[in-house]
C-alpha cells in the first residue's frame, strides 16, 4: 500500500486566518482554501517540503483561482502541480455525485495502485454538507477502507472512509501522476511567464489527450438525445395538416396525437396494427402460421 503523504489541515492555526479572498467577500484558508491545501499535501510530499496551505493558497489567489463566495475552481490544479513539474489529470466533467458504478471510479483505482494521488471534490454527504476537496492516498477495496488526507478533519469517518460510500458522494477526480523522480525545484520567482505558459499548455495537452474521447462520446450521446427529443416536441407538418390523414388517425384512436415526426418502432407499429384491427383479424382466420407469414412476406 502506498505511503500517507504529508498531512496538512487547513484549520491550522499557523495559516486558518491568512487571508484567501476576492473582492466581494471575506473568505479564509481556515474556511476556503480545502483544494490548494489538498494540492499543498501532494506538492510537499513529491516537490517540495516547503510548501504549505498558506504558500498554495496565495499562489491559487494571486493567479485568479479563487471563486467568489465558493473555493477553488477546478481550473488551479494542473497549473499548480504543472509549475513543479508534475501532471494533474481532471478526469471527468460531469458530476459523479450519487453513480457509483461509473467506470472513472476503477480508473482511480487502478491510479491509486500505480502509486499515483488523487484530489476528490465531495458532494454533500460524509465529507461536507456542499462541497469539499480531499487527497486520496491509498485504497483497500477488498476492506471496503479509501485512506484520505482531510484538509478540515482527522476524524476516522472521513480519513478512512467507506469506499462504497465515497464513490457514491464523489463530484470530480484529478489524478498527479506519480513522478519516476524526484521532479527538480523550481521556485515561483525564478519561472518566467513563457515558462508557466509552456507547462500549463503541456498539462492541458495531456488532459484533453486523455479526456477527449469521452468528452466526444458524451457530446455524441447527447446530440442524439437533443435531436429525438427536438423531433418528439416537432409540429405536424404542413402537407399532412392539408391531407388531414394525422389528424383522422387520431380521431379514430390509431395513433395518441403525439409525436408526429417521431419514427414508429416495430412495437409502436404493432400496436398501430392492433387498433386498425388488423391483428385481430389476421388471428381469426384459419390460415396456419406458416401461411400467414407467406402472404405477409416475410422469413
Amino acid at each position: 500500500m502506498n505511503n500517507q503523504p504529508v498531512s496538512y489541515l487547513q484549520t491550522d492555526r499557523k495559516w486558518a486566518n491568512q487571508a484567501y479572498a476576492v473582492k466581494g467577500e471575506s473568505a479564509t484558508v481556515g474556511g476556503s482554501g480545502c483544494g490548494p491545501t489538498a494540492m499543498a499535501m501532494v506538492l510537499a510530499t513529491w516537490a517540495d517540503p516547503k510548501v504549505t496551505p498558506g504558500t498554495e493558497c496565495a499562489w491559487a489567489l494571486a493567479h485568479g483561482y479563487k471563486a467568489l463566495n465558493h473555493g477553488t475552481f477546478y481550473g488551479y490544479f494542473a497549473p499548480a502541480a504543472a509549475r513543479y513539474g508534475l501532471v494533474c489529470t481532471q478526469i471527468n466533467y460531469a458530476s459523479l455525485y450519487g453513480n457509483a458504478a461509473s467506470s472513472y471510479h476503477t480508473q482511480v483505482k487502478k491510479a491509486l495502485t500505480a502509486g499515483d494521488m488523487v484530489i476528490a471534490c465531495m458532494g454533500p454527504g460524509n465529507w461536507t454538507r456542499s462541497g469539499h476537496f480531499v487527497l486520496v492516498w491509498a485504497l483497500r477495496e477488498d476492506l471496503d477502507i479509501v485512506y484520505i488526507n482531510d484538509p478540515a478533519s482527522t476524524l476516522t469517518r472521513r480519513t478512512r472512509g467507506s469506499w462504497k460510500l465515497f464513490k457514491s458522494q464523489v463530484k470530480y477526480y484529478f489524478i498527479i501522476k506519480k513522478p519516476a523522480k524526484a521532479p527538480a525545484k523550481k521556485e515561483e520567482s525564478s519561472m518566467t511567464d513563457a515558462e508557466i505558459k509552456k507547462l500549463v499548455e503541456e498539462t492541458v495537452r495531456a488532459t484533453v489527450q486523455s479526456v477527449l474521447p469521452g468528452l466526444l462520446k458524451e457530446a455524441v450521446q447527447g446530440g442524439i438525445t437533443a435531436a429525438k427529443n427536438e423531433t418528439a416536441l416537432a409540429a405536424e407538418p404542413g402537407w399532412s395538416q392539408s391531407e388531414g390523414g394525422w389528424s383522422l388517425a387520431t380521431e379514430l384512436g390509431v395513433f395518441d396525437g403525439t409525436r408526429p415526426r417521431s419514427p414508429l418502432t416495430r412495437a409502436e407499429a404493432a400496436a398501430t396494427f392492433l387498433r386498425m384491427g388488423l391483428l385481430s383479424r389476421m388471428a381469426g382466420r384459419d390460415a396456419s402460421a406458416t401461411e400467414t407469414a407467406e402472404k405477409l412476406g416475410m422469413d
